[in-house]
């Protein structure tokens, strides 16, 4: 009798014990809940403006649907800098960098406060160097722009796909200018007849892409800084002997001072930080 007596005592015990243990896990997971629930409630917006990190735009709540694109490798570069006249170029593994013999005056008038540049000034330079066959391969292709004041580089990039343009260094003609300003050289890189693969994809939107740089040790952007552009464009994802494969990505450019601007990528369909490739070589 006090043998079963003490199994009953027991099989109680643990069932008061049980239910003790599944309240206490409930109630934890309320409180974790409850707390996840106020962080998702602050807004990326504050929780950089809380950092003191400024943006340089409105953060759209636009959605985004992209496609996927494809391109077959060109050597378009290497065929044709021939026509190239007054300049010392080379060409190596799609690269192709040029030396002018005496710089070039672009007639800007340009100097070291200048902060930026107007779009007709821009299509200046298009008309004026970029058409022209003897100064750039296919200059005209390229369309988009962005100007570093900092870096004297003035950069074009070609599109892949409704206006956006590619982003990763695979597909542009970046000019660099000398203390004067005059276009000392430049590099180049190309892609031609961009083809959808399949249809547009649902991107993550800008937002989500700052709140993945803000849970890495490595892209977390410190405290003070400006968040100087954001943009969507596409990056190559499968680089093979004949053909390339490129991808929606969002561009994140920030500094910390004047003289320290870094750029971050951020893939929009596989929600994943990537590693903007260099497409600078040594000068000649």
């Amino acid at each position: 009798m006090d043998f079963k007596r003490t199994q009953i005592l027991l099989l109680i015990f643990f069932i008061f014990f049980d239910a003790y243990l599944a309240f206490t896990l409930i109630t934890k997971q309320q409180v974790r809940q409850t707390n996840s629930g106020q962080v998702t409630n602050v807004s990326i917006e504050t929780q950089l403006k809380n950092r003191n990190i400024k943006i340089n735009q409105t953060l759209s709540n636009e959605s985004y649907q992209l496609p996927v694109v494809k391109t077959e490798t060109s050597q378009v570069l290497d065929k044709e800098r021939g026509t190239l006249q007054g300049q010392t170029a080379r060409y190596n593994n799609g690269i192709l960098q040029s030396t002018f013999d005496q710089p070039l005056d672009l007639g800007l008038g340009l100097d070291r406060d200048s902060k930026t540049l107007t779009q007709e000034q821009v299509e200046d330079i298009r008309r004026n160097f970029l058409d022209r066959p003897e100064y750039f391969v296919r200059g005209a292709e390229y369309t988009v722009w962005s100007f570093s004041p900092e870096s004297r580089t003035l950069t074009f990039y070609m599109v892949a796909y409704d206006g956006y343009p590619v982003l990763d260094g695979s597909s542009e003609l970046r000019l660099s200018f000398n203390a004067d300003f005059q276009l000392r050289e430049y590099t180049q890189t190309y892609q031609s007849d961009f083809k959808v693969l399949d249809q547009p994809i649902a991107l993550i939107s800008v937002k989500d892409a700052l709140k993945l740089l803000e849970t890495r040790v490595d892209t977390y952007i410190p405290d003070g800084s400006t968040i100087q552009q954001i943009s969507l464009g596409y990056y190559r994802t499968v680089n093979l002997q004949d053909f390339d494969v490129y991808t929606p990505v969002w561009e994140i450019t920030y500094s910390q001072d004047e003289a320290s601007t870094r750029t971050v990528l951020v893939d929009a369909v596989e929600h994943q930080v990537v590693t903007k490739p260099n497409t600078n070589v040594t000068s000649p």
